[in-house]
């Protein structure tokens, strides 16, 4: 029972550590941004963050991890029987809603890639890349079904997609659309480009 207890306390803590850098990342910057300054906003010692973390690059990348998982949990869909046009659905409401719910560590996944030559990095690219993919495979299966146009272009679509869900970090304010309404438009513009008839 005590262990469990340590094991919670423990990643209570590290999902603390992830969620005010991954703010202060965005804020500031990742490279402007030291470790000190995490332990100030934190309200804790240097040794405390690196109890958990031994370098910066360590926090980025669980960050941007992070900020997969919670999109790959809302957008993929792993039931075959569901057709292209729900599919795609739940790819953009998911993605749009995981995005609002998650803005700083989506603003960090997508911002800071000064990184990127590191090997974990690389790995973190590579998992982008399948949603890359994922929608690309959506929209080639919904041509084959004849949901979308004969001659929509599979790739160039997706990438439309991933970039209307992907920019919503960049200016949504709760204060002005919802959720719901963002994902409507956007699967109306969808609708009007993408679908046969």
């Amino acid at each position: 029972m005590a262990r469990m207890r340590n094991e919670e306390r423990y990643e209570a803590q590290r999902t603390r550590i992830l969620a005010e850098s991954a703010r202060i990342f965005r804020d500031r910057g990742y490279s402007q941004t030291s470790m000190e300054d995490l332990a100030n906003a934190l309200g804790v010692t240097k040794a405390a963050i690196y109890y958990y973390y031994k370098r910066k690059e360590e926090i980025l990348f669980d960050i941007c991890d992070q900020a997969l998982e919670f999109a790959y949990e809302t957008t993929i869909v792993t039931d075959s029987s569901m057709g292209a046009k729900e599919r795609l659905e739940r790819f953009v409401r998911g993605g749009v809603a995981s995005i609002a719910e998650n803005m700083a560590v989506f603003a960090v996944l997508f911002q800071e890639t000064s990184l990127r030559k590191e090997a974990r990095a690389r790995r973190i690219v590579s998992r982008q890349r399948k949603f890359e993919i994922a929608v690309q495979d959506i929209f080639e299966d919904g041509i084959k079904e004849g949901t979308f146009r004969a001659d929509l272009d599979p790739r160039l679509a997706s990438l439309a997609v991933l970039g209307m869900c992907n920019w919503v970090y960049r200016w949504y304010s709760h204060e002005h659309y919802d959720v719901e309404t963002i994902s409507e438009e956007f699967l109306k513009m969808i609708d009007y480009g993408a679908f046969s008839n």
